[in-house]
């Protein structure tokens, strides 16, 4: 299972680069949707659900701000990250009160910065789904002591962030006294 995402910007030179940016699936992730304003986006949203929406701030039609005031209210458990071509940070302020994770310059945009804020919104979604740290280590406690235990491939993704981990058991035999006569 991957965490969804939709892309949201009235540049289709944008869609496309982010869109190519990374290895998605590698990285956990999968592309559902992308939409070049709100609206779509909205039509997107309400279809598909997805976990994070990259969003533009700046389109026609329905902004990036007044797409994330309708987030907010509609779907707060989505994880929205902005992207601005604006560096006057007071641009892009709105947004965090709507709560949006982080946000983006398209001017700097790298796979190395997609990277560290799509792993940053995933610990957003991870606290909505009380998949906390303690919670998590009572269901490897509990696997480790015999329980059957469920595991969602988001949960094994938070915790281990890399694609390859190995989790194991062993049980310890506890042997009786032998005494030595001579």
């Amino acid at each position: 299972m991957y965490y969804t995402v939709l892309i949201v910007d009235d540049e289709l030179i944008i869609r496309q680069g982010i869109e190519y940016m990374l290895n998605w699936e590698e990285e956990g992730f999968q592309i559902i949707g992308k939409a070049k304003n709100g609206e779509e986006a909205l039509q997107i949203i309400e279809a598909r659900h997805p976990d994070i929406v990259i969003t533009d701030i700046e389109m026609p039609n329905m902004n990036g701000l007044e797409l994330a005031e309708i987030i907010a209210k509609q779907h707060p458990e989505i994880q929205m990250i902005m992207l601005s071509a604006h560096q006057n940070f007071e641009y892009v302020r709105p947004s965090f009160s709507l709560g949006a994770v982080d946000y983006m310059l398209k001017s700097a945009l790298s796979s190395e910065e997609l990277r560290k804020t799509l792993k940053k919104s995933i610990k957003g979604l991870a606290k909505q789904t009380n998949l906390s740290d303690a919670g998590f280590s009572q269901k490897i406690s509990r696997y480790l002591s015999g329980y059957d235990q469920e595991f969602s491939y988001k949960e094994f993704h938070i915790e281990f962030p890399v694609h390859v981990f190995i989790l194991g058991k062993s049980e310890e035999k506890k042997m009786g006294k032998k005494s030595c006569n001579g």
